[in-house]
């Protein structure tokens, strides 16, 4: 089992794109979950690393299937970057040639607060199956939008985000920054003589002191 934990503190690299694409095309199954509090369609609707990945997984056999879990947000609220349009582009551009393989969990918002405000599903995770046997995970931050999965400038903008990912396979990632930090291996076999307690304390230690640096 490999561990990485992936923090992005630089707006020029995302290591949750990476692992998505590692994901997608590394790890062992047929079916991908991709769930997140928010979407946004030009993460597949454009050419790049991860839509050509995700092409390349559903292509290859009709057995793949990408499944999406996502807020409906109700209904358009008429702004250019709806929440709810944007869901349902994504999954236009997938299902545009992927009909049959693309299955959409639409979560609808049960609860409303006492402002009239609805309590979206906002959970963030990424898995990966083969049949009903879980073999990889992405547990974090970062929702599937431009923001976090793609590369900006020095001067472009992102979230600082911290995501875990978790897989069956020798995960092999690293941060092309040459920064240490942004991509943190816990890996753990049978040969290591370190229980994954001391390894994850180790990590756990390591970005406590970039904590403490930025304070």
């Amino acid at each position: 089992m490999s561990i990485k934990i992936l923090l992005r503190m630089r707006p020029e690299e995302s290591m949750y794109r990476k692992a998505l694409i590692d994901l997608v095309k590394n790890a062992r199954g047929n079916y991908v979950v991709l769930s997140s509090g928010y979407f946004q369609s030009n993460v597949v609707a454009m050419v790049n690393d991860l839509s050509n990945t995700i092409d390349y997984f559903l292509s290859a056999s009709m057995k793949n299937k990408i499944i999406l879990v996502g807020a409906d947000f109700i209904s358009c609220d008429g702004k250019t970057d709806c929440n709810h349009c944007e869901f349902y582009n994504f999954v236009q551009a997938l299902e545009n040639k992927y009909a049959s393989q693309v299955i959409v969990y639409d979560v609808p918002n049960m609860t409303k607060l006492k402002k009239g405000r609805a309590n979206p599903w906002h959970a963030k995770m990424a898995f990966k199956f083969d049949g009903n046997s879980p073999t990889a995970t992405i547990i974090g931050s970062s929702n599937v939008t431009s923001s976090a999965v793609f590369d900006w400038g020095t001067n472009g903008f992102c979230k600082h985000e911290c995501d875990l990912y978790i897989s069956e396979h020798d995960i092999s990632l690293s941060s092309s920054l040459e920064d240490p930090l942004s991509c943190i291996s816990v890996i753990l076999d049978d040969q290591n003589p370190y229980t994954e307690k001391q390894l994850l304390e180790t990590a756990y230690q390591e970005i406590k002191e970039v904590i403490d640096e930025i304070k």
